[in-house]
Parts: C-alpha cells; structure tokens; sequence
C-alpha cells in the first residue's frame, strides 16, 4: 500500500510540472524532455526528471499502453554514471492522461553510454557543455 501511496505522489508531483517540460531532442520514435526546475544537486550527484513522449503507443511485457513516461535519474558527474529512481507512465502526451505505471526504487548505477540521449541529460544534470 506504502509503494501505491507514493507512486501515485511521484505521478502527480511530475504532471504538475509539466509546462516546465522542455525539448532537448527530436527524434523518429518520439521526443525528448527535461525539467530544468527539477534538477537537485547534492555534492557530485543530481536529480533531475525527464520525459519521453512517444509517437505511437507503447507496450511493454504486458503493461498497459502508453505514450509519455517520466523518469527521475540521479546522475553522479564525477563517476560519469546515472541511477533510475523512479517512473510514471501515462496514457496520454506529455504526462497527461491517466498513469498507466509507477515505480519507485533505485536502479543499478550505469555508465553515460556516449552520444546518447543518457550523456544529453547527464551534460545538463550536471552542468556541461
């Protein structure tokens, strides 16, 4: 019950930011966003929320169709790495819709994979040209 209470406050905590959405990419499947006003530094590390808003509808093993997902990442700019901690998907454009999934946890810490939408977000997380 505790992890339904919270996704369901992480989903609306990302929606009610939505006009901070903005575009970093455009792409063939769908394009790219961040929140600038979501970013939260602590030492090296980052948080920040981004969006991918899909071109045509989504499914995933079985999940319920979706077009836009949110993702919080923490990004270490030393380590060059970054972690998921959370996600919402929604059955509409740009976070709007019904959630359609949402998780909280923390994700393994990966590598900023180069020339990638990952080193994009990391660049801006962490402030890099």
């Amino acid at each position: 019950m505790k992890k339904l209470i919270l996704a369901m406050l992480l989903a609306a905590v990302s929606t009610s930011a939505m006009a901070e959405w903005t575009r970093i990419n455009v792409g063939d499947n769908g394009d790219d966003y961040v929140n600038y006003s979501s970013i939260r530094k602590t030492g090296n590390k980052v948080k920040m929320w981004s969006l991918k808003d899909w071109k045509t509808i989504h499914i995933i093993d079985g999940e319920k169709p979706y077009l836009s997902e949110a993702n919080q990442f923490e990004y270490d700019c030393y380590a060059e790495t970054s972690q998921i901690l959370a996600w919402n998907n929604y059955s509409g454009n740009m976070g709007h819709g019904d959630a359609t999934d949402a998780q909280s946890f923390r994700g393994d810490a990966l590598p900023i994979s180069p020339d990638s939408i990952g080193e994009i977000k990391w660049k801006i997380a962490c402030g890099k040209k």
